[in-house]
């Protein structure tokens, strides 16, 4: 893979689905699903529809074998690990994963990536907490 940085992020492009007025969260359709965040108030005052861009830092993505649904994480995707090379912390792994057309990178630990047997074609569950993403 190419080299990565320590503060490695994607950028998506969205639009927004939803706003929730109760929970102040609003959702983000992107081609590979759909994300919730906090609804800030310059999402509360577009249009739905509108086209967004969302910054994932690969900080704020986990990975899991499976889809957890007992946690307070409300954002998971499905995805097929593409490729992986070393942070430049050490004992940190940048994974990138492919959510249908679109790349998605994890920074997780050595340990965690030698423990969930992750390879090349993995299928894997990403997991974003909503309150990490702008």
């Amino acid at each position: 893979p190419a080299t990565f940085a320590d503060e490695a992020s994607v950028v998506l492009h969205a639009k927004l689905g939803h706003l929730d007025a109760v929970e102040h969260l609003a959702r983000l359709d992107f081609v590979g699903g759909s994300l919730w965040l906090p609804a800030a108030p310059e999402l509360a005052t577009r249009p739905l529809g509108s086209a967004c861009r969302l910054r994932i830092q690969a900080r704020d993505v986990s990975i899991a074998l499976s889809e957890q649904r007992d946690s307070s994480i409300l954002n998971r995707l499905p995805a097929v690990l593409q490729d992986y090379a070393p942070a430049t912390l050490a004992g940190q792994v940048l994974v990138r994963c492919r959510v249908a057309d679109v790349l998605i990178t994890a920074r997780i630990t050595q340990r965690s990536f030698a423990a969930l047997g992750l390879q090349v074609g993995s299928p894997v569950w990403l997991q974003i907490k909503a309150a990490s993403l702008v």
